[in-house]
């Protein structure tokens, strides 16, 4: 659009919004009032508040200054950019308007040197140059006067930091005058509480001092104790080092009594040639001469042999009652850990056994050459008299002298103050006295009379060795509960101390329950007895044996009721009782100090009633017998022939002169008084022989036979199938696969084993036993493996015997059987502690040593929590026996300090020793009662 006032040029549309925008001002302020108004002088008596106050304003004013300032930066650039876009658009307008004219001269730079460029309207650039250098130079004043407001800032910021500083030195001198009153003030002290207070600060350093001492005495004692501690623990290696010692002795008595029957049965053997060598020769007197040459050294052998077993019997003899003094000092360091001078006594007991070792071999010499010139025509085998004599002779010395110690140390330790006897210790003390009261028949009511006058405790300790307790410890112990206070822990030791005889027979009341006394119908219980045990004797003899762990011959009284109770036998109280009464042994066998019985009794009472009834059918047992010989005579009646036979019947076809002359030569020569002994024993065999037995006992013997077999077996390392290779004849009846093996085959491989002394009844009784009539007298090899399975003996194809339950452990200790290894060797009997950690090692050796401590066994322990339970064998037959929880089990040991204070029980700990005693793997919550017995025996024999 051409507008005419400026000759057809076009005018830029943005030229008003210039034009106004040249008008337009901006509303500037006044900053240096603000800034006269801020660096006037004021009246600085202000608080820190208000200059904080001030400040914060001074801030605020501040910051909004550099946001104003920041937009007017921004407007002036914008309009800087929009004054150069519009002065590049004018001109390209103009020069484009110009092109065309002739006065238009190109080489101006603003192209209006023409007289219509001086229109009005013409000073527009010039008006908004000036315009933007006016801008400018407010820009630059706005600048000045942020950078004079910053400064101003600073300035403040030192005057408002002078200000507070004077501030904090007013308070400071402020503070210290109050400060330096109060000095004043306390400086007025009373001088005597100054006093009292050093005094006490004097008492506190003493009191300290004194702390720092009693702390120096207990690491003194402390470090004794450990002494102590560590002897104790070198006597204990000293007494595993003993029991190691007592174990080959005993090794190496075995091996010589199997030596001393194997010569004696040599002697038999040439005695026997001699005779016959006698008779033949008719007068050869070179062969009798070698003969008895042979005899002679044989005897002398023996002889020396039996010397030698001798000082073994001594030296065990004498170990043991050494073992037993250190065990017992053990023990009483235990309880008076305070008194360190007890342990020099173990060195006394070794000199002890030193010179008693040293002695006795001596005074066996002596004696040895004390019979040898009394009885120089006599035979070397009056040697058995002394090798009774001497062992007997040392016992009573050596029993003698330590009860004679025991006594001297009581008077030298009167006025001592020492513990009191605790019930756990005197519980099982007071059953042998009623064992004494049940046997001198003293009423239970009578009690009181049999008590001296007055009741002290030499008078009761004298009284109980004269009623038969023997250990002076056990009668010292018993004399003490009954007299001693029991209102303390401990008292003062004195023998004459008095307790009125009222008091002293209720508290034997207390301890002993109501009793029968048997004394005068003791022939109305064995009858009664026989009647309900007479029927089952092997399995009575294997039940009692299962209690007897260390092989003694001795069980505890308190396992009898369980025994019968396993075998179901309902026997009543007073029958148990009389029972007891009968075995009962009032002496201390081994550590333990419960009533022991010897079993042998009870089963010689129930043998009793077997030989009466066997009585009555003899002559239909005799026909039995030998039918059973008939039987066995077509088959293989050469293998069963007898030598003890033979030598019988050639001696019956020599003339009788013969003989008296033999006899009168070996009279004359040797005076053997072993000849008649052998052959009294040689006559007695026959006769035994030709006695005529019933089944039981001919299953008796067939079964000792067969633990025989296994035995040897065990110590040769074979299996059956091993020992009869190349002899199994194998056989398709009906449809079924059977191995047989026939009687010759059988008794040729145990003669292979060594096993030559078999009699001809013992084999009759094995082929009565394994040969099956049905089967041609032949032994099925199935059932002879599943036998020796159970004495231990293990298939060689590695069958296991299954079992209801999934039983580790077969009930019947006799026909328990082991698994094989995965080496194949045979596993020992017992429990495998090798892959037990050393906490749990360590917590059943503690246990043991806490049990012989307290002189209980482990089924006393957790009688509170053991309770029975009926499983199925092997035979599928039901028995029962004792099962102990696990939590309960720990339980226990937790509450005993003694067991578990160097023992880390942890969940692992538990979960192993579950492992290995548990009953089942499938329960193993419950654990066997039997398997913790023969753990801790076998911890005690590893240790």
């Amino acid at each position: 659009m051409v507008n005419p006032a400026f000759g057809g040029a076009l005018r830029p549309v943005s030229a008003n919004v210039l034009k106004g925008a040249g008008r337009k001002k901006f509303n500037q302020k006044d900053y240096s009032r603000d800034f006269d108004v801020r660096t006037r002088p004021k009246n600085f008596v202000k608080d820190r508040e208000g200059l904080y106050e001030d400040a914060i304003k001074f801030k605020k004013a501040n910051n909004n200054l550099k946001k104003e300032n920041t937009k007017l930066k921004t407007t002036v650039r914008k309009l800087e950019s929009e004054l150069m876009a519009q002065q590049r658009e004018m001109d390209e307008y103009i020069f484009n308007q110009n092109q065309g004219r002739l006065d238009f001269n190109p080489r101006y730079s603003d192209g209006m040197n023409s007289s219509y460029m001086k229109r009005p309207n013409s000073n527009l650039i010039q008006n908004l140059k000036a315009q933007v250098k006016e801008l400018r130079t407010d820009i630059k004043k706005k600048e000045e006067e942020v950078l004079k407001i910053k400064r101003t800032l600073k300035a403040t910021n030192i005057q408002e930091l002078e200000v507070e500083m004077k501030l904090y030195v007013d308070e400071c001198t402020r503070l210290r005058h109050m400060l330096e009153e109060k000095m004043m003030e306390t400086n007025q002290i009373d001088p005597a509480e100054l006093q009292k207070l050093q005094e006490q600060f004097q008492m506190q350093d003493n009191y300290l001092v004194n702390l720092q001492n009693e702390n120096q005495e207990l690491a003194e004692t402390c470090a004794k104790m450990q002494q102590i501690m560590q002897q104790q623990q070198d006597d204990k290696g000293k007494d595993s080092k003993l029991k190691s010692k007592l174990k080959k002795i005993t090794a190496n008595k075995n091996k010589l009594s199997k030596n001393l029957k194997s010569k004696e049965r040599e002697l038999r053997q040439l005695k026997v040639d001699l005779s016959t060598a006698k008779q033949l020769s008719k007068g050869d007197t070179s062969v009798v001469k070698s003969m008895q040459e042979q005899i002679s050294q044989l005897k002398k052998d023996h002889k020396s042999q039996e010397k030698i077993l001798n000082n073994l019997r001594q030296d065990n003899q004498n170990k043991d009652n050494i073992i037993q003094s250190l065990t017992e000092q053990i023990r009483k360091m235990e309880e008076n850990p305070s008194q360190p001078a007890r342990v020099e006594s173990n060195t006394y007991s070794q000199n002890v056994y030193e010179n008693t070792a040293y002695q006795q071999p001596k005074n066996e010499e002596r004696k040895s050459e004390n019979t040898e010139s009394d009885h120089q025509d006599d035979d070397d085998d009056d040697y058995k008299d002394d090798s009774y004599e001497d062992p007997q002779e040392s016992n009573i010395v050596e029993d003698t002298q330590p009860h004679g110690e025991v006594d001297n140390k009581d008077e030298e330790i009167k006025g001592e103050t020492k513990s009191i006897i605790s019930e756990i210790e005197v519980d099982p003390l007071f059953e042998k006295v009623q064992l004494i009261l049940q046997r001198k028949g003293i009423e239970y009511n009578k009690m009181g009379e049999m008590l001296p006058k007055p009741v002290t405790i030499i008078s009761l300790e004298h009284k109980l060795k004269s009623m038969g307790l023997k250990d002076p410890e056990e009668r010292l112990a018993i004399s003490r509960y009954i007299v001693e206070p029991r209102d303390e822990r401990k008292v003062e030791f004195n023998e004459n101390r008095e307790i009125s005889n009222s008091n002293a027979e209720n508290i034997l009341k207390s301890k002993i329950d109501a009793y029968t006394v048997f004394k005068n119908d003791e022939e109305e219980y064995k009858k009664r007895v026989r009647q309900q045990i007479g029927r089952y004797t092997s399995t009575l003899t294997d039940a009692l044996e299962c209690e007897d762990l260390d092989g003694t011959g001795y069980m505890p009284a308190n396992a009898l009721k369980g025994c019968f109770h396993a075998m179901d036998i309902n026997l009543d109280n007073d029958l148990i009782e009389y029972l007891i009464y009968l075995s009962g042994v009032l002496e201390k066998i081994g550590s333990s100090n419960h009533l022991m019985l010897e079993y042998s009794k009870i089963v010689e009472l129930a043998e009793k009633q077997d030989s009466e009834e066997s009585s009555k059918p003899q002559k239909d047992d005799r026909k039995s017998t030998d039918l059973l010989g008939d039987d066995y005579s077509d088959g293989y009646g050469d293998d069963f022939e007898d030598d003890k036979h033979d030598q019988t019947g050639a001696s019956q076809g020599v003339d009788d002169s013969k003989d008296q002359e033999l006899k009168k030569l070996i009279a004359t020569d040797d005076k053997d008084p072993e000849v008649e002994t052998d052959k009294s024993k040689d006559q007695h065999d026959s006769q035994d022989e030709d006695a005529e037995i019933d089944d039981e006992q001919m299953i008796t013997i067939a079964e000792n036979c067969l633990i025989r077999i296994a035995e040897e077996l065990l110590n040769k390392d074979m299996t059956v199938r091993q020992l009869f290779e190349g002899e199994i004849l194998a056989e398709e009846i009906e449809g079924q696969k059977i191995e047989l093996l026939f009687p010759t085959s059988f008794l040729d491989g145990i003669q292979k084993l060594g096993i030559t002394d078999f009699s001809d009844l013992e084999n009759a009784c094995l082929m009565n036993v394994l040969a099956k009539p049905q089967l041609e007298n032949t032994i099925l090899l199935d059932e002879l493996i599943d036998i020796m399975e159970n004495l231990g003996i293990p298939d060689g194809e590695g069958g296991q015997v299954q079992q209801d339950l999934g039983a580790q452990e077969s009930v019947e200790p006799d026909q328990e059987a082991s698994k094989p290894t995965e080496s194949g060797k045979q596993k020992k009997k017992g429990v495998d502690l090798d892959g037990l950690s050393d906490d749990s090692k360590n917590l059943l050796l503690n246990f043991v040593i806490f049990l012989e401590s307290e002189s209980m066994t482990a089924a006393n322990f957790f009688q509170e929590v053991k309770y029975e339970q009926m499983i199925k064998t092997k035979k599928n037959k039901q028995s029962s026996v004792d099962i102990v929880p696990a939590d309960d089990f720990f339980r226990l040991m937790e509450e005993n300090y003694e067991i578990v204070s160097d023992v880390n029980l942890t969940e692992e700990v538990k979960k192993e020793l579950q492992e290995i005693l548990c009953l089942d793997s499938n329960y193993k919550e419950l654990l066997f009662m039997k398997k913790i017995d023969k753990a801790l025996n076998e911890i005690k024999n590893i240790s």
